[in-house]
């Protein structure tokens, strides 16, 4: 049921598209044309099939649909409203951990007007799916689904600031930070990898403060393999390379007017 077909109205010679409404017991149809006519009891002789649902019942071209106002609304967003695509991303990740579920993607489209059944989010889901990291959607995965140009993000200044900051500590009398227990602590599957809400977790362990945008854009340039996750050789790496001290004293300046923030639903 569901399927797209064409069939022989009447018997005709001529196969008109519909699309079939229920099955009989007996093997025949029941037919909703495309132009608003319906017939019953048309025999599987007088039907092909044009194109099939998914086992779960989907309309792929539904979907198709969904993601053609999806990109819609986020070109919109950065055209008229000035936001970038992480901005647009966070619409959805309602955790922050840098990852979209089904039910952060499902209540996402609702508050943009789209309401979408189980089975659709899942299909919908799988149209994203690039990455290594299954059952969730990732930066990378969302902007290529999408079609989206990919437009580099500018992170030198927040870069800067927080490595300024980090080597600030590392001049402290008590000595350099012991970065590599805290990011220990931080792992917590002891994978020497780091999530995005375990990253902010440290930075707050260092009193470092940074907005959610800064912290997205910083995992968008550590995350080259777009999994989602930092590892400890790249966050090390990061710190030691070279600054100047006149940058070291503007990102103290910086730091002490910076507040977390996060923009609610951008798109809507």
């Amino acid at each position: 049921e569901g399927d797209k077909v064409e069939a022989r109205y009447r018997g005709k010679s001529r196969y008109y598209p519909g699309r079939i409404r229920r099955v009989h017991s007996d093997g025949t149809f029941t037919i909703d044309y495309d132009d608003g006519e319906k017939e019953t009891r048309v025999d599987p002789s007088l039907v092909r099939l044009l194109e099939a649902k998914g086992r779960s019942g989907v309309d792929e071209d539904d979907i198709d649909e969904v993601l053609k106002r999806l990109k819609q609304q986020v070109i919109r967003a950065v055209e008229d409203k000035g936001l970038d695509f992480i901005e647009c991303f966070e619409h959805f990740d309602e955790n922050g951990d840098g990852a979209l579920d089904e039910r952060e993607l499902q209540d996402g489209m609702r508050k943009l007007g789209i309401d979408l059944t189980r089975n659709e989010t899942r299909s919908l889901m799988d149209r994203f799916q690039h990455s290594s990291r299954r059952g969730v959607i990732m930066y990378r995965d969302f902007v290529k689904a999408l079609k989206i140009p990919r437009r580099e993000e500018d992170t030198s200044s927040v870069e800067r600031e927080l490595r300024d900051e980090l080597q600030r500590l590392s001049e402290t009398r008590s000595g350099r930070p012991n970065f590599g227990r805290l990011f220990d602590e931080i792992d917590r599957t002891g994978g020497g990898q780091i999530d995005r809400r375990e990253f902010r977790r440290m930075l707050e362990k260092l009193d470092i403060r940074l907005s959610s945008r800064d912290v997205s854009k910083l995992m968008y340039k550590f995350d080259a393999d777009g999994d989602g996750m930092i590892s400890y050789r790249e966050f090390v790496d990061f710190i030691d390379k070279p600054t100047s001290s006149r940058s070291r004293a503007r990102s103290r300046s910086r730091s002490r007017s910076r507040s977390r923030s996060r923009t609610p639903s951008p798109l809507s």
